[in-house]
């Protein structure tokens, strides 16, 4: 079995999950109060994604001779950190297009869930392998909101297109930064302990997603 296709069969069985807790989301009767509060939240994970690409290529540089894993990986996260950077603004766009100000979002204090999870990776690229991060960006970018559940979230809550540029984005490059991910997992002569490391990440960066969306709207009885 290739290593993406391992990574993608530890976190398959949440993937039912993941949808009704998103779908929760979108489909909320309330929808066009709880967009903003979504945006604000999304924003304190989002601002986190470069930082964290930049901190683990840090730590590559230094390992990089000793180790071929993480020679390969810094061309990934050198082109990743580039494609990645300015995906927070697209955020606080769509926030102004709401009425809000990107304030709100940059004063924002993370919920415990965004903080652990983050967190976490800092842990796993400093005091483990950077690689870890593979299992991270594993399901935060292959799983993104449907690009029709925005639309008809769009037409029901009365928000200009403008404020829905970013989930329209991203499911757009979804496909290909999935593609790309799986194919640099598939190349690495990971070991078995980066293996198990990567897997592991991805399945705990799952679970602290759909706790992400439960917290912003919860199941009707909590």
């Amino acid at each position: 079995m290739s290593n993406s296709l391992r990574v993608r069969s530890g976190i398959g069985p949440l993937e039912d999950r993941l949808s009704k807790s998103a779908r929760r989301i979108w489909d909320a009767p309330d929808f066009r109060e709880l967009y903003p509060a979504y945006l604000v939240a999304l924003h304190t994970m989002v601002r986190a994604g470069v930082p964290l690409m930049e901190a683990a290529l840090e730590q590559v540089l230094r390992t990089r001779p000793a180790d071929p894993v993480h020679a390969e990986l810094e061309h990934y996260l050198r082109d990743h950190i580039f494609e990645e950077t300015g995906h927070d603004e697209w955020l606080l766009e769509d926030l102004e297009a709401v009425g809000v100000p990107r304030s709100r979002a940059l004063d924002a204090l993370p919920g415990r869930v965004v903080a652990e999870l983050v967190g976490a990776q800092y842990y796993f690229i400093r005091h483990y392998d950077p690689v870890c991060l593979l299992g991270y960006f594993a399901t935060i970018e292959g799983y993104p909101p449907a690009e029709d559940a925005a639309r008809d979230a769009a037409e029901r809550s009365g928000y200009p297109p403008e404020a829905f540029h970013t989930i329209r984005r991203h499911a757009n490059l979804a496909p290909f930064h999935k593609g790309a991910l799986d194919e640099l997992l598939d190349s690495l002569p990971l070991t078995e302990r980066q293996l198990a490391a990567v897997n592991l990440n991805a399945v705990m960066t799952m679970e602290a997603v759909i706790e992400f969306l439960d917290a912003v709207r919860p199941e009707p009885s909590a």
